[in-house]
Order: structure tokens, then sequence, then C-alpha cells
């Protein structure tokens, strides 16, 4: 099965009226066809994924007390650091990667956090790697972007009107974002693949708040 790849830069212009509903069709098509779809001119430019991928290779490449210094542990109820190879388990089963948790920056005196809300507070950064903060934030933004302007098809797809989703369902974004490496063990381990070289996977997913499930999620591997 061959996925469709989908052009949402008038999604993103947001001044091509025929275009956006012309993509919101492509969408609504594929959600009846596949169920998935790739997406392109979406703005998350080579450059943002670049600087993502360097610093994040630096940050994992640091001796563990450095990162052990912003473990999860140290995050609370924020879920945000570092947490180690096989620190995640996926039904019942040591997962082959490290990673760090991080989201939306609020501080002690936004109100959710003040609440003890979870999944709400501060990002833990490296002091080791100070350039990761503005790649992550610079991607974090491109993304959200990328999917409110995703969302805007999706409602369109639906006979709805673009803003639907913005209006009813968002009330302060929760994003988290994971950058894991991963290695694979010998028994793994193909021609292709050392069972020693780390590969980064990032993801970025658009929480609605409270009960409501996430809508959607942008997903790729390097």
């Amino acid at each position: 099965m061959t996925l469709p790849i989908i052009d949402i830069a008038p999604l993103m212009s947001r001044r091509d009226a025929a275009g956006r509903n012309a993509v919101a069709a492509r969408i609504e098509a594929a959600c009846r066809d596949t169920g998935f779809f790739y997406i392109r001119g979406h703005g998350v430019t080579e450059e943002a994924i670049a600087h993502l991928d360097a610093a994040s290779r630096r940050f994992f490449a640091l001796p563990r007390e450095a990162k052990q210094a912003i473990a999860m542990e140290h995050g609370g109820r924020a879920w945000r650091g570092w947490f180690p190879l096989e620190g995640e388990l996926t039904s019942g089963v040591p997962d082959r990667k490290e990673g760090l948790y991080l989201g939306a920056e609020l501080g002690p005196e936004h109100p959710r956090v003040r609440a003890g809300r979870p999944l709400h507070g501060a990002n833990l950064w490296p002091h080791e790697v100070p350039e990761l903060r503005p790649a992550v934030e610079a991607y974090m933004g491109a993304t959200i972007r990328a999917a409110h302007a995703l969302m805007e098809g999706i409602a369109l797809a639906l006979g709805l009107d673009a803003e639907y989703f913005a209006r009813t369902y968002t009330a302060g974004l929760s994003l988290c974002q994971k950058a894991a490496q991963t290695r694979v063990s010998p028994r793994e381990h193909t021609a292709a693949t050392s069972p020693t070289s780390p590969r980064l996977l990032f993801y970025c997913r658009l929480r609605a708040q409270d009960h409501v499930a996430s809508p959607a999620r942008i997903l790729w591997s390097i």
C-alpha cells in the first residue's frame, strides 16, 4: 500500500480558499481510503531539523552523570527530563532506548502549574548543550503551526468551519516531545545496522486538553 502525500501549503498560508478546500478534499479521501497520509509544505525547515538533530546528538553523547542531572525524577508532575537506556517498558519489556521528554515551557506562576496539573511545567535543560533549547523551541513552534493548519484542513474535510477545533477543543496547548536514541541488540543486528549505532527519533504530539484524544501527530526518524 502506498500512502498519499498531501501538500498542506494552502492551509499554512490561509490566502487561497479554493486551494484550502482542495487540500481538505484530499485529506478526506485519504482518511476514507488508507486512514494515513504524509504531508509536505508544512513549513518545518531542513535547517530546523538539522539543528535539532545536531543538538540532540550532542546531548546523548554526554556522560551519564551529566544527563542524570536532568533526569525525570527531577521533573516532577511535569513529566520532563532524561531517562536511561531500558528506563521505559513496552508490554513489560525494557525498551532499547534512552530519551529526553520536553514540552511547553510553563513557569511556576502559570495557573495550571500552580494547580498541579500533570504534564505542565518547566523543562529541564542541560547546561552542557546550550543550543538544545533554541533548537527544540524552534522545532516545536514550527510543528505546532503545522499541526494547527492540518487540523483546519481536517475540520474543512468534515464540513465544519476551519476554526472549529481551535475554538472548541484547544484550551491552552499541552505539548510533549521526546527525543530518543535507540540501540539495537546483537540479536537484532543486520548487515545494515550496527548493534551499537544510535538512531535518533523525534516525535511531536498535539494533545487536546483533559479528555479529548490527540487528533494529530507528526512523526519521523533520523
